[in-house]
């Protein structure tokens, strides 16, 4: 529970859950405020800790100045994407704000462009991207003293996927760093808002704050056994099954993967529990939508599958392989057990994705499959657009420091 209060205690806003992060409304910068945060479990609720007072700064030109500037840059991106502008110089010089973020999107434009170009070579492209900021929040940076805003930022992105568009969204909180020198403003970074202004602790327990794989993982196979074929594009290659031959039935498995597909695709919504909620996201389609069972066990076994209630997080919130991909796949594969799928035309909907980054030891993400339309394969996933395609998640990546190396589609079979 965390109240944002004034000086005599008086509450103004109340807020409750298991993100560290919490936005109050409506305050004044004339008033000093705190924060109390009182922490609940099995037992109970513990001490209140209340941070030191503190009242908003006001910054040059006012808030909306900085949000103006946020939303500018983010259309500049939206036309990058999609086309309407070829380059980041265009979309800057079309935008009466371009001064102010054109050396931001300049460093993006090789990776926007090229998932652009990628799409195109699969006859799909981005049709339509729109972005909406809410629950903005203007200050200054406590390190140097720069202007600050923190946003919610509400995605959408349209697929045109061999004439049918898909429609997928992802909502994130942001923060936009500025420097302002004189009358010059630059944004000079965005970044995402809880890893910015997380500290974990010193202490053992940090171990249960985030996904953290053991350091006598087993990464990718050196030969890549198992893994999806890709083409020398990036992109899944395959032959498509002879017409009237079928692959496996859904009743040859003990896992519900109709379930497993259709919860994920209807909970992309469901609230991110840790900083890194990708596996999270994906233990919970199995167990909830797939009927997979929960295996007790010491919590860093790969054969032990689990999550504590919210109310409980004693020892650790979950297992290792509940909230870590790459002990996940380890599970999947070896204790379930699972078989991997090899050709695109044969993943079908609840299978599980993972992906292995260029320079990463491990595999570091995982989705789960909601549809596969003639090798077309749909996913829903925390971290990335809450729905989306497996071609349009290899394109967005094609161009950056650590584009997707290796990727292996798992079918889980066993339920118990």
């Amino acid at each position: 529970m965390v109240k944002a209060e004034k000086s005599d205690g008086t509450v103004v806003g109340s807020w409750e859950g298991q993100t560290p992060r919490a936005v109050f409304g409506g305050l004044d910068n004339a008033t000093s405020y705190r924060v109390a945060v009182t922490v609940k479990n099995a037992v109970g609720s513990g001490p209140v800790s209340r941070s030191a007072l503190a009242r908003g700064a006001m910054l040059a030109g006012g808030a909306a100045r900085y949000k103006d500037y946020v939303q500018a840059y983010l259309n500049a991106r939206n036309r990058v994407v999609v086309g309407t502008s070829l380059t980041a110089a265009d979309a800057a010089a079309e935008s009466p704000y371009g001064a102010v973020f054109g050396d931001l999107l300049g460093t993006q434009e090789d990776s926007l462009v090229g998932a652009r170009e990628a799409l195109a070579t699969r006859n799909q492209s981005y049709v339509g991207a729109s972005s909406a900021l809410t629950e903005t929040v203007a200050g200054t940076d406590g390190a140097t003293g720069q202007p600050v805003l923190r946003a919610t930022v509400a995605e959408t992105m349209t697929i045109r996927i061999d004439g049918t568009d898909q429609v997928s969204e992802n909502q994130n909180a942001k923060r936009f760093l500025f420097s302002v020198s004189g009358d010059t403003v630059k944004l000079l970074s965005e970044s995402d808002d809880g890893q910015a202004g997380q500290t974990l602790s010193a202490t053992a327990a940090a171990a249960t704050q985030v996904m953290a794989t053991p350091a006598d993982a087993v990464g990718p196979p050196a030969d890549e056994t198992g893994a999806l074929a890709l083409g020398a594009d990036g992109f899944p290659s395959g032959e498509a099954p002879a017409a009237g031959v079928r692959t496996a039935s859904y009743a040859a498995s003990y896992i519900n993967g109709l379930g497993t597909g259709s919860w994920a695709y209807n909970n992309t919504g469901v609230k991110w529990e840790y900083k890194y909620d990708c596996t999270n996201f994906v233990s919970k389609a199995l167990y909830y939508g797939g009927g997979m069972k929960m295996r007790s066990g010491w919590y860093k076994r790969d054969d032990v599958w689990f999550k504590n209630p919210w109310w409980n997080s004693w020892p650790v919130k979950a297992s290792y392989t509940w909230s870590g991909a790459e002990n996940l796949r380890r599970h999947l594969a070896w204790h379930r057990p699972g078989s991997y799928i090899n050709n695109v035309h044969n993943i079908r909907k609840g299978d599980i994705l993972f992906f292995h980054y260029r320079g990463d030891s491990v595999y570091e993400h995982a989705a789960v499959v909601t549809a596969n339309y003639g090798g077309r394969i749909h996913m829903a996933q925390h971290g990335g657009p809450d729905r989306t395609t497996l071609d349009d998640a290899i394109a967005r990546n094609k161009r950056t420091s650590q584009p997707i190396a290796t990727i292996v589609a798992i079918r889980p079979t066993g339920a118990r």
